[in-house]
């Protein structure tokens, strides 16, 4: 299973390919994640449950960049709703990546200015784990 951004007419759009087991056949038509104006970086991973999930940037209200996700079946049809992952909603969150292991996943980050104390341009790591129920 692979993420990608594409050019859409008017927009960027992230899309998901499903390939078969041997990762050399696709399967079933490309999914549509999302069509922003604007997104970048995504990431898949598979869940145990026959689910997957994609993480991806997208800007924000006020110009902030940040990183959202959204789980879906083997078909390609979205499970609840997208959702917001970094936890910091000003500045540049970008980057991310995801890996799961059974019913949960990991999503790690790069944030620009999450600290307090830090200098006019930094940057670190930031990551949340997610539990499916």
């Amino acid at each position: 299973m692979i993420a990608y951004e594409g050019r859409e007419p008017t927009s960027y759009a992230v899309h998901v390919k499903r390939y078969n087991s041997n990762n050399d056949e696709p399967e079933g038509a490309n999914t549509y994640v999302n069509l922003l104006t604007q997104i970048c970086w995504p990431s898949v991973t598979t869940l145990s449950n026959d689910l997957f999930v994609v993480v991806f940037t997208r800007y924000a209200a006020g110009g902030a960049i940040e990183v959202d996700g959204q789980v879906f079946d083997v078909s390609g049809n979205a499970v609840g709703s997208q959702f917001q992952i970094n936890t910091m909603s000003t500045n540049q969150q970008i980057k991310p990546r995801v890996a799961a292991y059974e019913n949960q996943f990991m999503v790690t980050w790069q944030s620009n200015l999450q600290e307090e104390d830090i200098l006019a341009y930094s940057w670190g790591v930031y990551g949340q784990l997610f539990f499916l129920v």
